[in-house]
């Protein structure tokens, strides 16, 4: 009865403030991930991880520097304005210089942990956890908006329009926003040590809670499905955090540890359609987690740049854990890959022996994912393209074969709208992709292969590679028919392969077998020979069948011999020009690892290499006809 009311104690403005920070930052470090990737392949390991490691470690140690030399308040503001200034910065410059991500996501983490050392009473802190947790939901908003693609990359008016609306109102709250540079309220507090945990809480945030793509591939939904599964989280969650803060059973305490590390479990080494149950709950219990968490009234410290350093130290688990986690594919670690995921989910669970005051939080945040949940759905159905028909009665098609690598281009830039112009622009009827990223950190984190399907109109079929998140993807301009995935033998690996196939028709009752595949690469002549004769039985001898991706051998590799064996012709040496490169760096003369192989009942003609710098592969076309 004598507890204060929320309004009493949180102005709404910075309300405002705690919800829009989380949405710059995460729009930046999701950009940070591709532009590391690329600093990996082109200047090393030991370069990206340096970047890392200060970016996330040293960025929250910022805010106390400034905090020293001008106070809490003015640094907030200052730390926002900055923040502001280099997120509009890395939407209008191209290309995004990796400084310039950096530093951009050091001052969000700086600006974050100012605003939780601002929070200087439990129930502030309390509304700041309420808070990030309806950023997040305000973010999966605007990516599903935008058909998952990250609003950054993009160049189109409304991209730019959204962007500067998020800064102004981020500008506006800080400014109006009450200063904390004088005496804190009573009960005074700082963070706690338990603020660490907020790193395993991103972590799980990033690889699956907010991960739009991670329910689109692994339920096989589509894109409306997928965003409203993510936003549904997002309003349990907020309804959660409500409802807990009035006082925390033990029953809330063991519910929530326990849904978080089964969760994440099931998560990790199930997905499949469970995800559409498992992830809205996951993300309640995650989010009284956090509660408890941020708003602890145990273990109070009250120097804060031990708070900072607590802050960073959990940065650091996020970002060490989520390139672990990607890294384990293609140079696998000690520890299994699930191992990363879960413990973040057991570490979170840590926070259930957290103890809190009761307080009053208002519900009206979970207006915002339920809002999001109607609207976002209703545009992208009313946007949704007519899918293209196929050449009607032709009795040939254009096939066009790419490694887009996960659409990452030679900057270091995700940049799917190129890519989906090249293809356009060559009008294929069959497009067979190979490393198509579905919710990889590392490849922008969209649904590349929904995307390219809507921005195409055409149809899609998926084949995991790798993991769920990451594979071999076919357009098709007609329905495709017969759809089988098959995974390769793993062989010496590191890496787990697939091949996709299906039928698309010509001519009426005529048809063509396409196969999609990406073999192992590295000196293994052997794992791909084992591969090779798994795609040749898929392809059953079927004198209709073409077979492309990237096989990753030379010309000059024995493994050819496996082809040509089979009565397969090379469209390249048939039908064009057998020395010309389809590397965009060829390390050498006629450096070529993409084929496109076809069976003695289709011919090739007019065979052509697109030259681009949207991927480190270059795009192959070639006309097919069916003369059986």
């Amino acid at each position: 009865m004598g507890e204060p009311r929320f309004t009493r104690r949180v102005d709404l403005s910075s309300l405002v403030l705690w919800s829009l920070t989380p949405v710059v930052l995460a729009e930046s470090v999701r950009a940070l991930f591709p532009i590391l990737f690329d600093a990996r392949e082109d200047s090393g390991a030991a370069v990206a991880v340096g970047i890392a490691i200060a970016v996330f470690g040293v960025g929250p140690m910022i805010g106390s520097a400034l905090r020293r030399s001008v106070g809490t308040g003015r640094a907030v503001r200052i730390s926002l304005g900055a923040l502001v200034a280099g997120r509009l910065a890395m939407q209008l410059v191209r290309p995004i210089p990796v400084w310039l991500v950096a530093l951009t996501v050091a001052i969000g983490l700086a600006a974050l942990a100012l605003e939780l050392s601002s929070a200087r009473t439990r129930d502030r802190a309390a509304a700041f956890a309420m808070a990030l947790i309806a950023g997040l939901a305000v973010d999966a908003v605007i990516r599903g908006a935008f058909s998952t693609v990250e609003v950054v990359w993009q160049e189109e008016l409304a991209a730019a329009v959204v962007t500067m609306l998020v800064s102004i109102a981020l500008v506006i709250a800080a400014a109006v926003a009450p200063g904390r540079d004088g005496r804190p309220e009573s009960p005074a507090m700082g963070p706690t040590w338990s603020v660490v945990l907020l790193g395993p809480f991103f972590l799980l945030e990033v690889l699956y809670l907010q991960n739009v793509a991670f329910v689109t591939s692994e339920t096989g939904f589509g894109l409306v499905a997928g965003v409203s599964i993510v936003l549904i989280g997002n309003a349990l969650g907020l309804a959660a955090v409500a409802r807990a803060a009035t006082g925390p059973t033990p029953w809330t305490r063991v519910l929530s540890a326990t849904a978080a590390v089964m969760g994440t479990a099931l998560l990790a080494l199930v997905g499949g359609r469970s995800v559409q149950i498992v992830l809205p709950l996951t993300q309640a219990a995650a989010a009284v987690l956090l509660l408890l968490a941020v708003a602890a009234r145990t273990d109070v410290i009250r120097t804060a740049w031990r708070a900072d350093a607590a802050i960073a130290l959990g940065m650091l688990l996020f970002v060490g854990a989520t390139f672990g986690y990607l890294i384990d594919v293609d140079v696998p670690l000690p520890l299994p890959r699930s191992t990363w995921p879960i413990a973040a989910g057991v570490m979170l669970a840590l926070a259930s022996g957290a103890s809190i005051d009761a307080m009053r939080l208002p519900r009206f945040p979970a207006l915002i994912p339920a809002l999001g949940a109607v609207l976002v759905p209703a545009a992208l159905l009313a946007t949704a393209p007519t899918l293209a028909s196929a050449h009607g009665g032709a009795t040939t098609i254009r096939l066009l074969d790419w490694n887009i690598h996960g659409a990452v281009n030679g900057d270091g830039q995700v940049d799917l709208s190129t890519i989906a112009g090249i293809i356009a622009a060559e009008d294929p009827d069959v497009v067979t992709l190979q490393e198509v990223g579905r919710g990889w950190p590392i490849t922008g984190q969209a649904d590349q292969a929904l995307w390219l399907s809507r921005a195409l109109g055409m149809h899609v079929a998926w084949a995991s590679a790798a993991d769920g998140q990451f594979g071999n993807a076919i357009l098709t301009t007609a329905p495709p028919s017969n759809v089988r995935v098959v995974q390769l033998p793993y062989g010496e690996g590191p890496q787990q392969r697939s091949a996709l196939s299906l039928t698309v028709s010509v001519d009426g009752d005529g048809r063509i077998q396409v196969i999609d595949t990406h073999l192992q690469n590295g000196d293994v002549p052997t794992t791909r020979e084992q591969q090779i004769e798994a795609v040749l039985a898929l392809s059953a001898g079927d004198a209709n069948t073409v077979i492309a991706g990237d096989l990753n051998m030379q010309p000059t590799e024995r493994n050819v011999a496996m082809f040509v064996g089979a009565g397969l012709i090379s469209a390249q040496d048939g039908a064009g020009d057998p020395g010309e490169s389809t590397a965009r760096d060829p390390a050498f003369p006629g450096d070529r690892v993409d084929w496109i192989w076809t069976a003695g009942g289709i011919s090739a003609s007019s065979f052509t290499i697109v030259e681009t710098d949207a991927s480190d592969h270059l795009p192959l076309v070639v006309t097919l006809t069916a003369t059986e």
